[in-house]
């Protein structure tokens, strides 16, 4: 079968899949995904909902292991780190107030690092090959596509960095993530949802773990700007959609120099404090974009 051939599936995905209202988290295993996801469900319920009365807002589904993470977190520990997590599983719905207020759900079909290492498939294949390739991953046995299909029609990208490997890993790592972003630009221009061959899709860009970096002062997209380059200016080359960046952590405990005690390791400093201003700036963030 031709890659033309393969590709009439994907043209052809559900209804149900294009108008989905999801959203990509994709980053390396360990990068914070489960913690980042879990601090969103507890910034909704603890600090966004006060922010923005007008608005309710909880999680659809998905609730148990949410709960799970959050009592691990506040027991001082981190959750396990997902290994596969089944699709659909995390459904948010927010709605406005009023009687005739809209209402909308947004899915974040997977947050182990899966999905985005299918994604970078470096250089040497593109375009249609390339989204076959992808969604053929995890296909099942006479299913006209895998469950990478979601990625294909997500309504956005959100795209994790760990700042505890700023100095080790980004460099190297900017690579990988420039190669995930072309995937997406191939998959809208496949499905005919970019504008000159370029991202119209709202981006993200999320630098995870900010309490390890020594200067907090500075801005996440000049970060971005000065150890990840390449990521950089491939974003500003492909990318014409709406885009942001946002400076997340949660409290780790620390020793009197502020350093981590390597006897204990990391452990979450008790009782749960996080960058509750920065989750509520994403959420309401994603509300805005998701709406248009």
């Amino acid at each position: 079968m031709s890659v033309q051939e393969k590709m009439i599936p994907i043209l052809q995905a559900s209804e149900a899949i294009q108008n989905e209202n999801n959203v990509a988290v994709l980053g390396p295993s360990g990068t914070g995904k489960t913690v980042f996801i879990t601090l969103l469900s507890h910034a909704i319920d603890n600090h966004f909902l006060d922010e923005h009365p007008e608005l309710r807002a909880h999680p659809k589904d998905g609730r148990p292991f949410l709960e799970s993470c959050e009592n691990s977190l506040r027991d001082g520990e981190f959750p396990e780190r997902t290994q596969q997590l089944s699709r659909d599983k995390i459904i948010f719905e927010m709605r406005g107030t009023g009687a005739t207020a809209s209402s909308m759900e947004f899915k974040l079909p997977d947050i182990s690092g899966e999905d985005y290492k299918h994604m970078c498939l470096g250089e040497e294949i593109r375009g249609d090959e390339r989204v076959v390739k992808v969604c053929e991953m995890g296909r099942a046995k006479g299913a006209p596509y895998g469950e990478m299909i979601y990625a294909v029609y997500a309504k956005m990208y959100v795209f994790l960095l760990d700042c505890s490997k700023m100095k080790t890993d980004w460099e190297k790592d900017q690579t990988q993530y420039s190669q995930a972003l072309t995937t997406i630009q191939d998959f809208k221009k496949t499905t005919s949802l970019s504008k000159n061959g370029r991202i119209n899709t709202p981006i993200a860009i999320v630098l995870t773990k900010a309490d390890s970096l020594e200067d907090r002062e500075i801005s996440a997209k000049e970060l971005v700007r000065t150890h990840m380059r390449r990521f950089y200016n491939t974003l500003e080359d492909i990318h014409d959609g709406k885009r942001e960046y946002f400076m997340v952590h949660v409290d780790v405990q620390r020793n009197r120099e502020n350093e981590v005690d390597s006897a204990e390791g990391l452990k979450v400093a008790k009782p749960l404090s996080h960058s509750h201003p920065e989750y509520t700036k994403f959420l309401w963030w994603l509300h805005e974009n998701l709406l248009e």
